[in-house]
């Protein structure tokens, strides 16, 4: 067996990480555009859950919600959320395509805008 340097080591492991973090960091999103927020909940687990009156195209069997933790420190998408709700404006809302990782049936969301129109 070849002995590698650390400086290889190193590098190689670096090289990896970069891979990885560019795959991820270029996800295919889906969500919704100009739909309207519907219900707003939490799990016993902590996971809430925003649902639009319309499908995402996230691939999830539970289509028309995206999620995201209360200790994820996500203090943003649970006011703009509960905002869209109270007020019925309409928001633009994506998770990651394809990744169903909350309850293994919802995507998880990234990105949340309410819209002034």
């Amino acid at each position: 067996m070849k002995k590698l340097g650390v400086k290889k080591v190193l590098g190689l492991g670096l090289g990896v990480a970069l891979s990885l973090g560019a795959s991820s960091a270029f996800a295919q999103l889906c969500g919704v555009d100009n739909a309207k927020v519907v219900s707003v909940f939490q799990w016993t687990d902590g996971s809430i859950f925003v649902e639009f009156d319309r499908s995402t195209g996230c691939g999830c069997s539970s289509d028309n919600r995206l999620s995201f933790h209360k200790n994820s420190n996500e203090k943003f998408l649970m006011n703009a959320s509960l905002t869209a709700l109270a007020t019925g404006k309409k928001v633009m809302a994506k998770g990651t395509y394809g990744n169903c990782p909350v309850h293994g049936n919802t995507s998880k969301m990234v990105v949340l805008q309410v819209k002034d129109h």
